[in-house]
């Protein structure tokens, strides 16, 4: 009896292709899994146990935010219009980033191996995943969230009777009599849609993080050596390689912006929908008489709102930043070639043709709506500013 076997819809990666298995890998626990993130791929039955097993937990994760998407308006009793628009407007991009990773792996997976080839052509080993660069993220983006979550659920069912009638959700209104019930389920839906809401963001900026940050030193590394080589031996033959170097690197940017684009642009607007669900909450009086518990929540949600604004785009603008040295390296390369006079003419020419064409004006988007780089910061800030002021007054 041959045993069945799977065909994976992605591209593999070696150990020697990627540092980022680990981190692929923590995506099953979302129900995002990558199916073809490792070694090859063994045929037999545990292979397909294993096979099958994502499917379930992915399809599981996709109903659960279809679920909280056509209950979250509807979750919430009375007339706090803004507070169910801003909750229907977090579930729907909840599911839509959801969608936009699902709906990509195989692409990502080729992206990560084009951004390592591009990686592995630089000559100075720059980059070495060490325990720490593993361990910390996974920490930081599924372990905490989770215990917080917990630790904040034992605060909410021990002052459930202080919350307001209009925000206590049915699990919670049906199990608070059951003590089986609040040991058991209660936990489990709130680890569970703390995997999707929380982590989910979490674990993607941190996906694209490590791809952008691949790729911004390797472009910079790139650079450095082609001005090193153009000052030492400036030839037809350099010049040549140095423009077919600079196109490849164009085109692995092109396939980054295709790739997370559309991804990086909903976990913006998630930013500054989390935002603004904080103003809804403050305006709508969420609990009145449990305050500390709506400041912890929303200093929470702002503390993750605000970093991962600021981490991201911090991140993202030092492309700006190795494209600018790109500009002043070439001009210091057109001085040296004219300070020397020692070249024949018609490789000065062909370096000038060079200098016009060999342009690295990249800068990552958000779906092409909008730049990330640091004028992007004082929106943000304005804004956070604004709603600061609001919320103080209310």
């Amino acid at each position: 009896m041959k045993t069945l076997k799977i065909n994976n819809r992605a591209p593999k990666l070696n150990r020697k292709q990627t540092k980022i298995n680990w981190l692929l890998k923590c995506f099953i626990l979302i129900g995002i899994p990558f199916y073809d993130y490792g070694e090859t791929q063994k045929n037999g039955i545990s292979s397909l146990v294993k096979f099958w097993l994502k499917i379930c937990v992915e399809v599981f994760f996709t109903s659960f935010g279809v679920h909280i998407t056509l209950n979250s308006s509807s979750g919430i009793r009375g007339k706090s219009w803004f507070l169910k628009l801003a909750t229907l407007a977090l579930a729907v991009v909840w599911l839509l980033l959801r969608l936009s990773l699902a709906f990509k792996r195989s692409q990502i997976i080729r992206l990560i191996a084009s951004i390592n080839k591009f990686k592995n052509k630089v000559r100075k080993k720059f980059f070495k995943c060490r325990k720490h660069d593993t361990v910390m993220p996974v920490l930081f983006n599924i372990v905490m969230p989770l215990a917080i979550s917990q630790i904040f659920l034992l605060f909410l069912i021990r002052n459930y009777d202080q919350l307001d009638d209009r925000f206590k959700s049915d699990l919670l209104h049906y199990c608070i009599e059951d003590p089986v019930c609040v040991i058991t389920i209660i936990p489990l839906y709130c680890g569970i849609h703390i995997l999707y809401s929380f982590v989910t963001p979490s674990l993607s900026m941190t996906l694209f993080y490590y791809i952008h940050r691949t790729y911004d030193k390797s472009l910079k590394h790139l650079i450095l050596e082609i001005h090193c080589t153009l000052l030492t031996n400036m030839s037809h033959e350099t010049i040549e390689r140095s423009m077919s170097a600079i196109i490849e690197a164009t085109k692995v940017y092109r396939l980054i912006e295709n790739v997370l684009s559309l991804s990086m642009f909903l976990m913006y607007v998630l930013v500054f929908i989390n935002f603004l669900n904080i103003v809804a909450l403050n305006v709508v009086n969420y609990a009145d008489k449990t305050v500390t518990l709506r400041t912890i929540y929303c200093f929470i949600v702002f503390a993750w709102t605000t970093g991962c604004f600021f981490h991201l785009t911090l991140k993202a603008s030092n492309l700006v930043d190795v494209c600018n040295l790109w500009k002043n390296l070439k001009q210091d390369i057109i001085k040296n070639c004219i300070h020397k006079q020692i070249y024949p003419s018609d490789v000065v020419s062909h370096l000038l043709l060079f200098n016009e064409t060999a342009d690295l004006n990249l800068i990552y988007t958000g779906w092409g709506m909008f730049d990330l780089d640091r004028s992007l910061l004082l929106a943000m800030v304005g804004a956070i500013v604004s709603y600061s002021v609001l919320i103080i007054t209310i």
